[in-house]
Parts: structure tokens; C-alpha cells; sequence
């Protein structure tokens, strides 16, 4: 049995921001991000001028934390993400912080997918493995299969009631 090598490069402990542009730079079908807090950092990721404009985008996140009351600019970024044609998901109870590359390159790691995880003291990787026939992908593809779409509508009623609720 060949020995696995890791490569040292893939593990950061600290923002990889720079790492998920490149990947998202070289995919080929789809970006996937999971993550249960975004802010305007993920749109302008999957906006970068430098990703073919085909490719599929997607956000998988949680609408029902507490959190995204409390921090409505996170309704207003995915807001500005459905704008340019990224589909939203929610995932009930979602904590996964991950990145997934054509279904096949995954980053994984603590960091949210916002300004204040590229501040933080975090850890991530970013593999250079094929996780494609992974049960790894096997389980956050069914999380993916499970997840309900949400509608640029809500969001915005969402959006309208926190105002209005003086949040």
C-alpha cells in the first residue's frame, strides 16, 4: 500500500481566502461553500472576475440561527449574492465551514466564510485530494440533496421585517 504524502502547503493556520480564490479560479463545474455564517466576503469570492462565468455557484447556509437576527448585514449579503446569480440554500442546523470544488476538492476548517474569520485565528485545509467517491462527500451531498432552496423574495421580506423589528 502506497504512503499518503501530505503536503504542507495545503494546511493553514491562519485566512486562506487566497487559497479558496485560486481553487475557485480552476473550477471547471461548481463552487459549493457551507457555511453557517456568511457576509459579503463569500460575494465577492464567487464574483471574482477570474471564475468562469459558468460555473455553478451556490451558498449553503442556516436561516434559522439566532445569529443571522442579530447580524442582519448576513441576510443582506445573500441578498447581494442571489443578485448576481448565486442560488442560496438553508441547511437546518448547519455548523459545516466547507468549500467544495466540482464535487471533487474540498476545504475544510473552522473558518466562516466572512471578514471577521479572515481576522480570527483559525485553522483550514485545502485538499489536493479527490474526494469525489469520498463518504465524506457522500454525507455533505446528502446535507446538499436535503437543503431547501430560498428565494430572493424571502430574504428580502426577511431583510424588511428585521428593519422594521429595529434590528
Amino acid at each position: 500500500m502506497k504512503k499518503e504524502v501530505l503536503n504542507n502547503k495545503d494546511f493553514k493556520a491562519k485566512d486562506i481566502y487566497a487559497i479558496w480564490l485560486q481553487r475557485c479560479k480552476e473550477a471547471e463545474k461548481s463552487i459549493r461553500i457551507l457555511s453557517p455564517y456568511v457576509d459579503n466576503t463569500v460575494k465577492d469570492l464567487l464574483s471574482s472576475k477570474q471564475i468562469n462565468i459558468n460555473i455553478e455557484k451556490s451558498i449553503f447556509t442556516r436561516i434559522d440561527s439566532d445569529t443571522i437576527f442579530e447580524k442582519p448585514y448576513q441576510i443582506r449579503a445573500l441578498i447581494n449574492c442571489k443578485k448576481i446569480g448565486i442560488k442560496i440554500f438553508h441547511i437546518k442546523e448547519l455548523h459545516a465551514k466547507a468549500l467544495i470544488i466540482d464535487n471533487q476538492y474540498i476545504s475544510i476548517g473552522s473558518q466562516n466564510f466572512t471578514s471577521a474569520g479572515r481576522k480570527n485565528k483559525e485553522t483550514s485545509m485545502m485538499s489536493t485530494w479527490n474526494f469525489s467517491s469520498s463518504k465524506y462527500l457522500e454525507t455533505i451531498n446528502s446535507w446538499i440533496e436535503n437543503a431547501e432552496e430560498i428565494d430572493i423574495e424571502y430574504l428580502l421580506t426577511l431583510e424588511s421585517k428585521l428593519k422594521n423589528s429595529g434590528h
